[in-house]
């Protein structure tokens, strides 16, 4: 059984569908994950989850119970909100305890309960303390150990983790991650960080205007992007437009691309000779100085090469002027600025997909 059934899901904002028809299921135990950019309605798709919001159409399944039109405190749900929202008077452990009081739980319970949530956050030392003498990854801790003290079915995650510095947002993902594994319940995170839902999710749905677009693994959305948008959304690239000219049945594609020539790759979905598509060209997939195929080989010129201590992403520049990124190993030789450079790839990794 599936943990989430969502059925032509619509919400309307006046004459916008902030989500549009949208069909989905989530599994049992599930980490799964809705990104996209702002604006495309991975947020309002989540309050109608949780029941913040009523829908105009369609219908919501947890497990077995037709939740549709359920208030918030009926639903086997949970959420950890941005902001956090905790309580600002109580300390950690009262907010922690303060579903469980409303809930009516006795407090011999909700003492065992309460100790056992901030251990398993980690937090057992600060459950006297107000939030405002916790950190953000501190607080961010504790609205997960008070989502998770009545032990719903489904957790919520709206955008947890935007107000964490880049650090400490990894390692809040790592935790967030084990705390999913060890507890197996079903978690949904809405993010616009890519990296995020790459580095938690089993599954990930990618939207826009209301729409999903696209469902599957990261690794699956990421290496076979369903279009331009979602290629564009989905880590950096560089897109190139152009026209098919031939395809093999080995799934290689050529397309010209005007000034910068004839260039392959591997084709995602069927592309009919004639039309318009995109080599998305990431900057794991190039690399310089290499002889061979011309049709999967670009002229440039080099650019500013930037250290990022596990790399070295090199600007390239086109002969349309534009520049793209290119990833070199950290001890690498890059070339001085304004050298020729002839940057290559592996026609069967860089995708070519409907622009």
């Amino acid at each position: 059984m599936a943990a989430i059934q969502i059925e032509r899901l619509t919400r309307r904002h006046g004459p916008v569908a902030a989500v549009d028809g949208v069909d989905l299921a989530i599994g049992e135990g599930e980490f799964f994950a809705l990104v996209g950019p702002s604006g495309c309605g991975k947020t309002s798709l989540l309050r109608l989850i949780a029941g913040l919001d009523p829908p105009d159409e369609g219908r919501i399944r947890i497990g077995d119970l037709d939740v549709t039109g359920a208030p918030p405190w009926d639903r086997p749900v949970n959420t950890v909100f941005q902001s956090y929202a905790l309580f600002p008077h109580l300390s950690a452990g009262d907010n922690v305890a303060y579903g469980l009081v409303r809930a009516g739980m006795p407090r011999s319970q909700i003492a065992r309960r309460v100790a056992e949530m901030l251990s398993l956050v980690q937090l057992s030392e600060f459950a006297g303390r107000k939030p405002h003498q916790l950190s953000g990854g501190q607080r961010q801790r504790v609205a997960l150990a008070r989502a998770l003290a009545r032990l719903p079915r489904v957790l919520l995650l709206d955008e947890p983790m935007a107000a964490l510095d880049r650090g400490l947002r990894d390692d809040t993902r790592r935790q967030l991650h084990a705390l999913q594994r060890r507890l197996g319940i079903t978690f949904v995170l809405v993010t616009h960080d890519q990296e995020e839902a790459f580095a938690v999710a089993d599954r990930m749905a990618v939207m826009r205007a209301g729409r999903i677009v696209q469902l599957g693994t990261p690794r699956a959305v990421y290496e076979a992007p369903a279009d331009r948008h979602v290629a564009a959304f989905l880590g950096r690239a560089a897109l190139l437009d152009g026209v098919v000219l031939a395809a093999a049945d080995d799934g290689r594609v050529v397309i010209d691309c005007g000034p910068l020539g004839r260039l392959a790759g591997r084709a995602v979905g069927t592309l009919a000779l004639g039309q318009t598509a995109t080599l998305v060209l990431r900057p794991e997939h190039l690399r310089l100085g290499a002889e061979g195929d011309d049709h999967a080989a670009l002229p440039a010129t080099a650019g500013h090469a930037a250290f990022h201590g596990e790399s070295v992403s090199l600007g390239a520049i086109l002969a349309d002027g534009r520049e793209i990124a290119v990833s070199l190993a950290p001890r690498a030789a890059c070339p001085a600025p304004g050298a020729p450079l002839r940057l290559a790839w592996d026609p069967a990794v860089a995708p070519v997909v409907p622009a």
